[in-house]
């Protein structure tokens, strides 16, 4: 993937490892591309995993969008999440997708016992 000719002047491009490393997140956390650009502004602990700091810049999802659509059509993005699926799992790690598990508990009516159940039926 090129940039274009710095020449033509304006804001110089975000770093496409960045860009790709917010596409990571997006993938792993199932987001959108606006919630995943709030994300990298909002949350320290993903800031630090893009490599960038407090108050610095954050592609936002139009240019996320442009990155990921060049991507497909070099096919590399498929290619670097399968580089990513293959060091992870090389590193003993295992990673899953989808998995939700839910914890809350919930107040349940008591369940009345057999015998009570039946000593009620027979009056």
């Amino acid at each position: 993937m090129t940039r274009g000719a710095g020449s033509k002047g304006g804001r110089p491009g975000f770093d496409p490892v960045l860009k790709l490393k917010m596409l990571v997140l997006q993938s792993l956390h199932g987001l959108s591309l606006t919630q995943t650009s709030y994300m990298v502004r909002d949350r320290l602990s993903w800031m630090r995993f893009c490599g960038l700091g407090p108050g610095g810049t954050v592609p936002n999802a139009n240019t996320l969008w442009d990155f990921r659509e060049a991507l497909i059509a070099t096919k590399a993005l498929e290619k670097a999440f399968e580089m990513l699926d293959r060091t992870i799992s090389a590193a003993g790690y295992l990673l899953m997708g989808g998995q939700i598990i839910d914890a809350t508990l919930v107040a349940a009516p008591k369940s009345l016992s057999e015998e009570f159940m039946l000593d009620c039926i027979a009056y």
